[in-house]
């Protein structure tokens, strides 16, 4: 289980996952199916050189950290009393960025309505998802990627849950909503298939520790 931090111990270092990220790449071990990320221990010369290390938190009591490069830019340290960095020159607070998306199952009696977007790996088909764009309320944003992805209206939407999805930087807002109306009309690119399943019909799709996943369970147990 991940527990979020920002509070290190200078001990934690050697045992702890290093998230070591350069021009986008992220590195892991050698020679090592399924990837894996790198410990301290492993990386006695290369951790010196690294700028910008952050905690992230704890996974199953190691400590997980991210670092990377340095940069051109001024110098920020860790501010003590809350996850964020302060620019020592001009005393700027810089906190991370949280991007919100919202993951909504859509209900049409007992059927829910399942997507695949070319991105998915293995096929599978999800609940549909989307960010939050400025200004936007969440439900507002139900309403808009519905349509925007599949051409259905919905209604009744209602809270479900939440998750954080720190790869790069979302928090998914889960809602449940009714079909309102429409047929399914998708563009080819961003959804390249789309159709209504029942729960003794499911296709392949994601695994247990999603949160579209916990929106698919609700839908097989609600319609049992």
């Amino acid at each position: 289980m991940f527990e979020p931090a920002f509070h290190q111990n200078q001990s934690d270092r050697d045992s702890a996952l290093w998230f070591i990220i350069r021009d986008g790449l992220l590195l892991v071990k050698k020679n090592c199916r399924p990837a894996a990320v790198p410990r301290g221990s492993q990386l006695e010369d290369l951790l010196p050189l690294c700028d910008h290390v952050q905690l992230l938190g704890h996974l199953d009591g190691r400590a997980c950290f991210a670092a990377g490069p340095p940069e051109d830019f001024q110098p920020t340290a860790d501010k003590q009393d809350e996850r964020a960095k302060i620019c020592q020159q001009c005393g700027l607070v810089n906190y991370p960025r949280v991007s919100p998306a919202i993951i909504v199952a859509v209900i049409k009696d007992d059927q829910i309505l399942l997507a695949r977007s070319g991105r998915f790996p293995g096929g599978f088909f999800s609940v549909l998802a989307g960010f939050v764009e400025p200004g936007e309320s969440l439900e507002a944003c139900v309403k808009r990627e519905v349509f925007e992805e599949t051409g259905i209206a919905v209604q009744n939407i209602r809270y479900f849950g939440s998750q954080p999805w720190p790869f790069p930087d979302s928090l998914m807002v889960g809602f449940t909503a009714e079909y309102a109306g429409g047929d399914i009309q998708i563009d080819g690119r961003e959804i390249v298939a789309a159709d209504w399943y029942s729960r003794d019909n499911l296709p392949n799709i994601p695994p247990g520790i999603s949160i579209a996943r916990q929106l698919i369970d609700w839908f097989a147990e609600k319609v049992r």
